[in-house]
């Protein structure tokens, strides 16, 4: 019966990815059920999180969400007991945010694998899915053209997020305009740069029309990531948008 239940709450969703998703974790449930084994998602987002949470909830099936500590951004969802599944490193080397991703990227890690990144005075923290920690430590070795050395770590100290602070004054939420002002570039030029998949919105291709709000994660290739923190209209009607952008 239950899984009739879920094959109709998967036939309902629309997004393919939100679909892919929920398929996955219930597939993760289903092995924890037959072998008692505890098991555990790849890294999710906050929308990721709510998603799973409401449904797991709905269908009434028991989870547990971690996460490493109040910092981070990024949990993971497991079923059974927490075992370590997730490791952590030090970097001793100055980069930004958007120079670890990329390297991440290109050592052939996606976003759902990609944990929290941290910069600190001198070195990068990274949080790994203990299940990819040999792909990162054969295949992660530079950062742009530095080599790097990975030190696996016990805890991941408390960091607080260094951020660049930005405002913007627009007539509308849409994605287009907001991003237009972000690039210093036309609402024609930034609709190109969403064509071409340069632009994500919670890690998800969206429409230039769509309205963003309060915590939404801007991925932008080239100009790193940013998360809106307020929304305020002004008494003249246009938008205030408050952005931290990750440096």
């Amino acid at each position: 019966m239950k899984k009739i239940v879920e094959k109709e709450i998967l036939q309902k969703i629309q997004d393919k990815e939100d679909k892919l998703l929920l398929s996955l974790v219930l597939d993760k449930y289903h092995h924890y059920e037959k072998t008692n084994l505890s098991c555990y998602s790849n890294f999710l987002n906050e929308r990721e999180v709510q998603f799973l949470e409401n449904l797991l909830s709905s269908l009434k099936i028991p989870y547990q969400i971690y996460k490493p500590n109040a910092s981070c951004e990024k949990s993971i969802l497991y079923f059974g007991t927490y075992q370590d599944f997730i490791s952590f490193y030090k970097i001793p080397i100055l980069k930004t945010h958007r120079e670890v991703l990329g390297s991440l990227f290109a050592s052939g890690f996606s976003h759902s694998m990609i944990g929290d990144i941290f910069m600190g005075e001198n070195e990068v923290y990274l949080t790994n899915l203990e299940k990819y920690d040999f792909l990162l430590e054969t295949s992660f070795t530079k950062i742009g053209s530095q080599k790097i050395t990975l030190q696996k770590i016990h805890k991941l100290p408390e960091i607080e997020r260094k951020y660049q602070e930005l405002t913007l004054l627009v007539p509308s939420l849409r994605t287009d305009l907001i991003l237009s002002r972000i690039l210093k570039q036309s609402r024609k030029k930034t609709e190109e740069y969403q064509k071409e998949k340069r632009v994500l919105v919670n890690y998800k291709e969206i429409s230039p029309k769509k309205l963003l709000k309060e915590k939404d994660i801007l991925s932008i290739e080239k100009q790193g990531k940013l998360r809106i923190e307020e929304i305020t209209q002004t008494s003249h009607g246009k938008w205030q948008v408050k952005l931290k952008k990750y440096l």
